[in-house]
């Protein structure tokens, strides 16, 4: 083998099932596929491949870039002639009088520029301008029409022209963003997002700087808390109002006893904060729920000792017998001699 040969190796990671490790390799495909180089990488694996889309049979994903590449081109190559046409409007090319012969080869229609030819006509001027065509409302149409589509592929934020719109207009425009997405979020979180957070997590605990634990949905899962990630909550939350709707329509008497009696009204609370994103520890628990009912019973029945208090301390003060004491007791001499 000489240093200038050329050789044709083959560098990945493969996973053992009877280890449950990742190894690096680097195989000699023409020395007879012959594995020349392996390292242990442990449980995790340090090479993320994710993919927003795919088609059967392709190894590789798409993306949205992919996706929106030939709008883009187009349009780049649009506003390149948009440029040009603009240069030509400001400084437009001459044509001046000569006795040579005009060579349509060697002619440049470009700025600042004067191109000889034998007459210009109309009185024959010593110089003048080409006239160029100066529409741009066709080409700023199409213009507007494939940034549309660009920033709509690339799911781009949407233009916040006119009135103010409502939080319920913003849901509904989010939910619309995640339903153009036809499940590449749910498999850019499954192949992307929650390896790169569970390599961190192994990175960290293997020096110490984080105690073990497994992300496995069970002992430990992942949150996300993004906007873009709370809108998957939003069908829910629109649900969970179609419904309540639909039984206040019933009446006032019939709707709020159905759902007294078919929903659990304690919980809707938590459900919503939930979805919302809201901290849990902003939440009430079981525990706390508890506690709530316990502090509420007590100031109750303060509240009451206190009633019954105040209705004695008026009741004494309103009657004039308690306020004198009880009668006194008759004299034994009998009662005094009439008048005469």
């Amino acid at each position: 083998m000489t240093p200038d040969e050329k050789l044709h190796l083959v560098q990945g990671e493969v996973y053992d099932p009877k280890t449950k490790k990742y190894y690096g390799v680097v195989i000699d495909v023409g020395g007879g596929e012959e594995i020349i180089w392996r390292y242990d990488f442990g449980p995790s694996n340090p090479t993320i491949v994710m993919r927003a889309s795919k088609c059967a049979g392709e190894t590789y994903g798409r993306g949205r870039v992919l996706l929106a590449l030939s709008d883009a081109r187009t349009l780049d190559r649009m506003q390149e002639f948009v440029l040009t046409q603009a240069a030509l409007q400001v400084a437009p090319p001459m044509t001046g009088v000569s006795d040579g012969v005009l060579n349509p080869y060697t002619a440049s229609l470009t700025p600042n520029t004067i191109i000889p030819v034998a007459s210009n006509a109309d009185n024959s001027p010593s110089l003048r301008p080409i006239e160029l065509g100066g529409n741009f409302n066709i080409t700023e149409q199409m213009m507007k029409d494939l940034r549309e589509r660009v920033r709509r592929t690339l799911l781009g934020p949407e233009p916040s022209e006119g009135p103010v719109k409502s939080a319920t207009e913003i849901s509904v425009a989010d939910r619309n963003r995640l339903w153009a997405m036809n499940g590449e979020y749910n498999r850019i979180q499954g192949e992307g997002l929650a390896k790169i957070i569970a390599r961190g997590c192994f990175i960290l605990q293997k020096k110490g700087l984080m105690p073990k634990f497994k992300i496995n949905g069970h002992d430990v899962a992942v949150k996300y808390t993004s906007p873009f990630a709370t809108t998957q909550n939003a069908d829910d939350i629109m649900n969970l109002q179609k419904t309540v709707q639909l039984l206040l329509g019933l009446g006032p008497q019939l709707g709020e006893s159905a759902i007294s009696m078919g929903l659990k009204v304690k919980d809707i609370p938590a459900y919503v904060a939930r979805l919302n994103g809201v901290p849990e520890s902003l939440i009430m628990n079981d525990d706390d729920r508890k506690q709530f009912a316990q502090d509420a019973a007590t100031a109750q029945q303060a509240q009451q000792a206190n009633q019954v208090q105040h209705a004695g301390n008026v009741a004494q003060a309103t009657d004039p017998n308690m306020q004198q004491g009880p009668p006194s007791a008759p004299s034994p001499m009998g009662p005094p001699p009439p008048q005469q």
